[in-house]
């Protein structure tokens, strides 16, 4: 039981993380705009931000799929 259990949060992360992913490049190319439109250079701040916050989920969101698919071959 404890195993399925498991299985259930992992396979409900991974939509909340690509989600999550998408929102992060979304606000990032938001601000890529806002800011060739405004010339503000808080909005290029902004979109580092969220750009690097892309590539970090990016990076647990594969880390999380791995140990899925490990876990899933292992039966």
């Amino acid at each position: 039981m404890r195993f399925q259990t498991k299985n259930l949060k992992i396979s409900m992360l991974k939509p909340a993380n690509t989600f999550m992913q998408a929102s992060h490049l979304y606000w990032a190319l938001w601000s890529l705009i806002q800011a060739k439109m405004s010339l503000r250079l808080s909005r290029l701040g902004y979109l580092f931000l969220r750009y690097n916050e892309y590539k970090k989920r990016k990076k647990e969101g594969a880390d999380l799929a791995r140990s899925y698919f490990a876990q899933s071959g292992a039966n």
